[in-house]
């Protein structure tokens, strides 16, 4: 009979515990709890404790940016250390999907007209992927970041043209919300 009941409660548990599983995005954390509320008779006489199982999958969601708005972001160059070169973009989310425009300030005027193109995707571990190309197209790189829980976006970059130019990013001014 011990055998029976240790063998229900297992599929059980088994069987939580994939559906549980099943959350795509959450970070599920499944606790087993075991409790003797009542005792029940055995075929022998005795008064053995029936155990009764409670399984509880706590899932945390993974939070949902949009990204839409004024940003100024602030990019340092690796290979030149105190450098660093401030880029302001007005950006767009529709869905996953990411556009918008933006300049790079030199002495008061525009030194180039940007079109940032990209998506996100908060199940990955870089989930903002951006594609910025000058207007004339003699220049694009590649930015990989990260939003933290403030909503500030921070990541690497690479020049497509020039590779060994790279460095990393972060938020000089704009914040993500979060979506409802």
């Amino acid at each position: 009979m011990k055998k029976w009941l240790f063998t229900i409660f297992s599929i059980g548990v088994i069987f939580v515990l994939l559906i549980s599983g099943c959350n795509q995005g959450a970070d599920t954390s499944p606790s087993l709890s075991m409790a003797t509320p009542s005792a029940s008779a055995t075929t022998s006489g005795a008064t053995a404790p029936t155990p009764v199982a409670s399984v509880t999958a706590s899932a945390t969601s993974v939070p949902q940016w949009d990204i839409t708005g004024e940003w100024a972001l602030s990019f340092s160059v690796a290979n030149a250390p105190g450098q660093s070169y401030d880029h302001h973009y007005d950006l767009i989310q529709t869905g996953s999907s990411i556009s918008g425009t933006g300049f790079t300030p030199l002495y008061g005027g525009h030194l180039h007209n940007e079109t940032v193109t990209g998506n996100i995707d908060m199940t990955a571990a870089q989930p903002i992927t951006l594609h910025i190309s000058y207007d004339d197209n003699s220049y694009t790189s590649e930015l990989s970041g990260t939003i933290d829980k403030s909503g500030q976006m921070s990541g690497t970059w690479y020049d497509n043209n020039k590779p060994i130019n790279k460095g990393t990013f972060s938020t000089k001014s704009g914040a993500a919300i979060t979506k409802p």
